[in-house]
């Protein structure tokens, strides 16, 4: 059983147009990728963002179509600083899984070890002697007190 969506991130750093492209693929149905979106960035805007650093690369390269995770963009801008020195590659291919991201095994059910400690309190009021104690608490009947002035009619409430 999969759990996780597979995606593809190609950079394309073309030349003769001064100019970088991102494609985005994502797995949609089991051994073929599907193209997303994808986007043209001018590399002067590209180094003109590296020499304000990282995160405006990230803001440059992040728009309304192309908004990966936080930790795929980072590897996409580490990519792209890779691309655009003087002798860096002309493409590049990144792939990931947000199983990754959940940060679950991949063996036998991911369901099996998710644990959360802080709930196992929450589990003991489940168990069922505690269950009917807490029930005939909440069902008591507390003391009203209705004002002297007001009175309540059965049709009224």
């Amino acid at each position: 059983m999969e759990f996780g969506m597979r995606q593809k991130f190609t950079l394309l750093k073309n030349g003769s147009s001064n100019s970088l492209v991102i494609k985005e693929y994502a797995e949609l149905e089991k051994d073929s990728q599907s193209l997303l979106c994808e986007e043209t960035y001018p590399l002067t805007e590209i180094k003109k963002a590296l020499k304000l650093g990282r995160d405006n690369l990230i803001r440059l390269l992040c728009t309304n179509n192309l908004y990966p995770p936080a930790i795929y963009i980072d590897q996409i801008a580490q990519s792209v600083e890779r691309m655009v020195e003087p002798k860096g590659q002309d493409t590049s291919d990144l792939f990931f899984d947000d199983i990754d991201l959940m940060g679950i095994p991949l063996d036998g059910n991911p369901l099996d070890d998710i644990h959360d400690a802080e709930n196992d309190a929450e589990d003991d009021l489940l168990d069922d002697d505690n269950m009917e104690d807490t029930l005939d608490d909440a069902l008591k009947v507390k003391n009203l007190k209705i004002a002297d002035d007001e009175t309540a009619e059965a049709d009224d409430v």
